[in-house]
């Protein structure tokens, strides 16, 4: 979910469109790198991790059947499972989790237990993405500077280059195991779920209690280049879910909206290489241009899903991909 104002009242620095396309391509670019890198770092690591299945795969286990001839019951074949199914029940459960959690622990509580979360993974992100290039003590070392960092003096030009190295790093282990067309069945069933969230409003509802833990699953971009360096705690970005579009101080840009472009750009490169690679990652700066279109030429900055236009784009730049291969 996007949310841009730079058609209202307030005067941006530099609208919320231009921050988008920027970070994404940044975390595009990223994403390539690390998983150009990932292949030769296990091999001088002297690591085994399976690759994507190259045989055909199916979605469900198919059920025994009985030969007609023989009345012998035939085992499924042995084609490789899909992980979409397993994949798909995890975030689910995930969503819930969180929805509960939010709803029912005390704030005071909820900002300790996901300052926490979030610092690990911020920490996490940064160590995968480093080790990768740099000895693993430099990477620990600078992960966990980072991690302390945010968690002391979560300010937002920290928070949001956390932001793009941890969905990198999402992208980079997640695009080796699944499918380009696993990644995009997640994708479409995620861009589902983004709209009837923005719908009935459950995704305001997860901002508003997310901001206010000072904790937030997003982009974060300021009217004023001054307030680059603010922390996550001020009460302008506490209250943003219940600000009108030309009052807003900040707009937002949802993790999952460049994480999931990011994990099917991971995908396709190992499936199909780079070319194919650079092609789908256009495809999602495409789509979040047309997202920050519809939102400024017909919602006039009302928050909208964002995961349906890039989704959209990204089916059909893959399914062009499948064709010429």
């Amino acid at each position: 979910m996007s949310y841009d104002d730079c058609m209202e009242k307030k005067k941006w620095f530099f609208k919320p469109v231009y921050w988008s396309i920027i970070i994404l391509l940044i975390a595009e670019a990223l994403t390539i790198t690390a998983v150009w890198r990932q292949q030769p770092f296990l091999d001088d690591h002297n690591i085994y991790v399976p690759e994507q299945p190259s045989a055909p795969i199916t979605i469900w286990p198919s059920p025994p059947v009985v030969d007609p001839d023989t009345g012998v019951v035939v085992e499924p074949g042995d084609e490789p499972m899909s992980s979409v199914g397993v994949i798909v029940i995890y975030f689910a459960v995930m969503i819930a989790i969180i929805a509960v959690v939010l709803a029912v622990i005390p704030m005071k509580a909820l900002s300790a237990v996901f300052r926490c979360i979030f610092a690990f993974l911020f920490a996490w992100g940064f160590f995968v993405i480093l080790v990768l290039f740099t000895p693993w003590w430099f990477a620990l070392a600078v992960a966990l500077a980072v991690g302390i960092a945010w968690f002391f003096h979560p300010a937002i030009w920290l928070h949001d280059i956390a932001m793009i190295v941890a969905m990198c790093s999402i992208a980079s282990l997640f695009g080796r195991f699944i499918s380009p067309w696993t990644a995009m069945v997640i994708m479409g069933l995620m861009a589902i779920y983004d709209y009837i969230s923005v719908k009935k409003g459950l995704m305001l509802w997860m901002v508003d209690k997310m901001s206010k833990v000072n904790t937030m699953p997003a982009f974060v971009f300021p009217a004023d280049m001054g307030e680059i360096n603010d922390k996550l705690d001020r009460p302008s970005i506490n209250k943003i879910a219940d600000q009108k579009p030309e009052d807003k101080d900040y707009s937002i840009l949802g993790g999952g909206d460049i994480a999931f472009p990011l994990i099917l750009s991971a995908a396709c490169y190992f499936k199909y290489g780079l070319l194919p690679t650079l092609i789908m990652a256009a495809s999602a700066v495409l789509g979040l241009v047309l997202v920050y279109f519809i939102q400024a030429k017909f919602l006039k900055g009302r928050p909208m899903p964002a995961l349906p236009p890039l989704a959209v784009t990204s089916l059909i730049a893959l399914i062009c991909i499948v064709v010429t291969h």
